[in-house]
Parts: C-alpha cells; structure tokens; sequence
C-alpha cells in the first residue's frame, strides 16, 4: 500500500527462503517511506536488511530535481552495516562492520527561455557530495583482499548546463496513454578528490549527452561519458563509453501500431589496475544475458526491438507483442574487440499493461543464444 490511510506512507517488507541457509527462512529487506513532506517534495525513508551475509539499518532524505523549475535539491544517506561477504576472503566466519555517509546538495536555475513549439529551457545547475564509508574493527586480512576495505572519503562538484523540451506522443513506451518524450542537450563535468589510506587521488569525469526528434517522425538520442583518476600525473583506472538509442515513429497496420527501437554502444576501461571489469549483462535496461558470466575490459552491445501495440482491452489490460534481435561481445584488455566471439540472442513474446496496477507491466517471452 503506497498511501496507508490517505498519509502518503508505504511500509514494505520482504521475505526468502534458502534450504541450504539455517535459519532457512527469514525477513530480508524492508522500509518505511514517508512521501512529500509538507508539500515540499521530500521524502524520507528509513530501511533495514536482515539477511544472514548482511545486516543493515539506515535513514535517507531526498528532494531531488523534480523538473527544470526546481531550484533547490538535496538528499542525506546514513547507514550502519555489519557484512560477512567480503571479496577475496573465504573465511565466512570474517565480518566487518562500517557506516556510510552520504550527502549532496545542490543549485539550479533558469537561464533562458526558448518560445518554441517543444517549450525548450536552458539550465544551469552546480551541485556537491561528500561520500565517506568507514569501516570498524575490520581485521587485517581484509587489507589484503582484492577489494581493501579501507576508510574512504571522497569530495564531488558537478557543473550541468541543459537545454532540455519535450515531444507530446503514446506508445512509446506505454500503452495509449500520453507520454513526454525528451529532447535537448546536456553537457556536465565532474571533479573530486578520494583519500584513503592506500592513496590520495584527484577524480574528472564529462557526460555529454543529445536528444532530437527526427523530422520525418522519430526520435535519436547519442552520448558519451568518460571519467578516471589522476595519480601521479597519469590518468588511470578510467572508463569511456559512447552510444546511441532510436526511436522510430509509429506505424498504423489497420488498427495495430507498431514502433521499432534501436541501441548501439561500446564501452572500454583506460589503465585500469583494479579488478573491476565490465560484465556483457550490464549497460542499458535489459537484461537478455543475466545468465552469461562474462567480463572484460571492452564491452560491445547492440540491439533492435520492434514492438506491436494490438487494439485489445479487457478490464484495464491492454496487450502488445514483440520481437528482437540483440549481440553482445566482451574483450580482455589489449585485445581488439571484433576480434572476440559474438554472442547473439533472438528474442519474442509479449507484454500485458494495466496503468491500474502498482506493478503495471507483466512480460511473457522466449530467447533463443546461438552460444551456449
């Protein structure tokens, strides 16, 4: 219940069983969010976990951006954990216990108005962080882990410059109901500063970011990020990914519409010496290789859906079918990217909707991967 009694509360909580776990079945993850305080767009939310590999209790506040008329943001994180899975130690007796501090705040405003059809506005925002994870008692062989659990503080500002509007459209990705698909520019750098006990290091990062509408009908978004640390003069552990996503107008076949979607990107690290590395299941919403446990230091993906929007309604539910085709490749570093096995997938099913509903989408497929 997302408004227990008209207040606005949720209460959640969660629940596992594991046979192979003593106590096999136990209270996992739960919270209790208390939404738009005052009428001001904050929320707070208290939340614990109990499972047997980590224990945590916490406190969030967040009043994030809600839209470009927002000038003030912020968000407060405290949490105390207590975790018995830590990498690289397999002594499962071994546990550690550290606090995490997390607070950001920030200030946007507008600096132009565009008098266009897409009501466009230019945005200047600058925004700070501080990050700290402490750790307590943690015993020495945690030092010599592949992750060190080590004290850590980090110092962020960010600078955004957007330029952002909106299309009106529906069957995007909903089913008939209006929707406002984004366009615009977004330029942002980011810096900071980590010390720790293993290292003092100096972090930069630039997101760029572009929407538009194709004037035919259609929308094309493309980006690029790339961030890293400075040590020692020399810009390491760092990662670059560029992309791009489409979003084909929509096609009438009588009384069913159908939309084609399509991404491409390709992600690598820059002198990376940490075990970090880049899983062929991550990097967009899908999630078609979650059974693959392959990483590297490249990443690869690409994918073309086309969606079918049937005219069918019953009680509240509206049906569509789909069908895709996806590829994805990883690389070691030093090794070129085309040059490694191409794992394809093929995909169709489909999806019921109920805007009703506060799990509103159910999805019923088949895939098909040409490698096991």
């Amino acid at each position: 219940n997302r408004n227990i009694l008209g207040f606005g509360h949720q209460l959640e909580q969660s629940f596992e069983l594991n046979t192979l776990e003593k106590p096999s079945f136990y209270m996992s993850e739960g919270a209790y969010k208390v939404r738009n305080i005052r009428s001001s767009f904050t929320d707070a939310k208290l939340f614990w976990q109990t499972k047997p590999e980590i224990r945590k209790i916490g406190i969030e506040l967040s009043k994030p951006f809600i839209s470009p008329e927002t000038k003030l943001g912020g968000g407060l994180n405290i949490q105390e954990c207590s975790a018995g899975n830590i990498p690289g130690i397999s002594n499962p007796a071994t546990r550690i216990d550290y606090t995490i501090y997390d607070l950001w705040s920030g200030y946007s405003t507008i600096i132009n108005r565009y008098k266009i059809p897409n009501a466009e506005r230019s945005v200047f925002a600058v925004t700070g962080r501080y990050y700290n994870i402490n750790y307590h008692h943690s015993p020495p062989v945690v030092l010599e882990s592949n992750i060190p659990a080590v004290t850590i503080n980090r110092y962020i500002a960010s600078l955004s410059l957007v330029r952002s509007g909106y299309y009106l459209d529906n069957m995007a990705f909903s089913f008939g109901r209006t929707e406002d698909i984004p366009t615009g520019h977004l330029a942002q750098l980011t810096m900071g500063y980590e010390t720790s006990l293993l290292a003092d290091r100096y972090y930069m990062g630039i997101k760029l970011l572009s929407g538009q509408k194709i004037p035919k009908g259609g929308f094309v978004y493309s980006w690029f990020e790339s961030g890293g640390y400075l040590t020692n003069k020399k810009f390491n552990d760092g990662i670059a990914a560029i992309g791009s996503e489409y979003i084909s107008k929509l096609l009438k076949a009588g009384s069913y519409r159908l939309r084609s979607f399509g991404s491409l990107s390709y992600t690598t690290g820059i002198n990376r010496s940490s075990i970090e590395e880049l899983k062929i299941n991550e990097g967009g919403y899908q999630k078609t290789y979650r059974n693959f446990y392959l990483t590297g230091d490249k990443r690869l993906k690409a994918r073309f859906e086309t969606v079918i929007f049937t005219p069918y309604y019953l009680l509240g539910f509206r049906f569509a079918a789909y069908s895709f085709v996806e590829a994805a490749m990883v690389a070691p570093s030093g090794k070129f990217i085309l040059t490694s096995p191409i794992y394809p997938a093929i995909g169709l099913g489909f999806r019921i909707k109920n805007e009703n509903l506060v799990f509103s989408t159910f999805q019923f497929g088949l895939i098909w991967y040409g490698r096991p």
